[in-house]
């Protein structure tokens, strides 16, 4: 199986904090940890979250990437476990 692509779009998010969480769903038959990374995309740049290794598969299997804080005038930064 190749590479899965998932893009989450939030024009106008609310201040806040946001979880960003990384799950397995389904290996698919593959036997080797699957290796995710993320990244970010806003108006004061692009961070790449550091890769991890998932090897768990369900839900409650999440990893905690990064939590990510919009601030009241827009502004935005993350911050990771």
């Amino acid at each position: 199986m190749g590479p899965g692509v998932e893009i989450w779009e939030v024009a106008d998010a609310l201040p806040g904090k946001y979880q960003v969480l990384y799950n397995l769903f389904d290996r698919k038959g593959n036997t080797g940890p699957a290796v995710v990374m993320g990244r970010l995309f806003h108006r004061n740049g692009n961070p790449v979250f550091r890769k991890r290794s998932l090897t768990r598969e369900g839900r409650q299997n999440a990893v905690l990437a990064v939590v990510v804080t919009v601030g009241d005038d827009g502004s935005v930064g993350i911050s990771e476990p």
